[in-house]
C-alpha cells in the first residue's frame, strides 16, 4: 500500500524523529535517517516510518473493544465469585477460567486484552498464559458465556448456579 503524507504530516513527523534522535542517542542514526526520508519526501522509504504499524487489518471497532472489555469483566467476576464460594462442588473451574484469545484468528482481541492488562485494567486474570494466546478459537464460547452472564439477575452477585450455567454455555 502506497503511503501518502502531506507536507505538514512530513514536517511534524520529521520533527518528532529529530526529537527522538536527541532523546535516544543509541538509535540516533536511525531516527536521523527516517527524519531525512520524511524531509526530502522519499516516498519509497516511508515504510521505515510505518514498519511497526499493522496494515493487514482494519482498526478495531468500538464495539469489538467493548466486547473484549465485557469478556474480561465477566471472567474477572467469575473468578472472584468462584474464589468466594465455600462450597465449590459441581463448579468446574476450568469452564469459567479465561483462556486467552486465539493468536491466529483473534489477534485483535488478544492484542487489546494484552493492552488492557498492561495499562492496569484486568491485571488479575487467573488461568491465562503470559501471552494470552489460547492457541484455539474462543470467541464463540465467550459470546455464549456473555449471553448467560448478561441474563443473570445481578452480574456482580453471582450464585453457584450462575457459575455452573455460565460455564456450561
Amino acid at each position: 500500500m502506497a503511503i501518502k503524507l502531506s507536507f505538514n504530516e512530513r514536517w511534524i513527523l520529521s520533527n518528532q524523529y529529530r526529537i527522538l534522535a536527541l532523546l535516544d542517542p543509541q538509535s540516533k542514526d536511525h531516527y536521523e535517517q527516517v527524519g531525512e526520508v520524511l524531509e526530502r519526501g522519499y516516498t519509497l522509504n516511508y515504510s521505515w516510518v510505518t514498519d511497526y504499524i499493522a496494515e493487514d487489518h482494519e482498526v478495531m471497532s468500538e464495539d469489538s473493544c467493548r466486547e473484549v472489555i465485557d469478556i474480561l469483566a465477566m471472567f474477572d467476576q467469575l473468578r472472584w465469585h468462584f474464589d468466594k464460594l465455600t462450597d465449590k462442588a459441581g463448579v468446574e473451574e476450568s469452564k469459567i477460567r479465561f483462556l486467552g484469545f486465539d493468536g491466529n484468528n483473534e489477534g485483535d482481541q488478544m492484542g487489546y486484552a494484552m493492552y488492557l492488562q498492561k495499562t492496569g485494567r484486568f491485571t488479575d486474570l487467573k488461568g491465562h498464559n503470559n501471552s494470552m494466546n489460547s492457541h484455539m478459537p474462543t470467541m464463540s464460547r465467550y459470546r455464549n458465556m456473555l449471553r448467560e452472564w448478561h441474563a443473570s439477575k445481578d452480574q456482580n452477585n453471582l450464585s453457584k448456579e450462575d457459575l455452573i450455567r455460565i460455564g456450561a454455555a
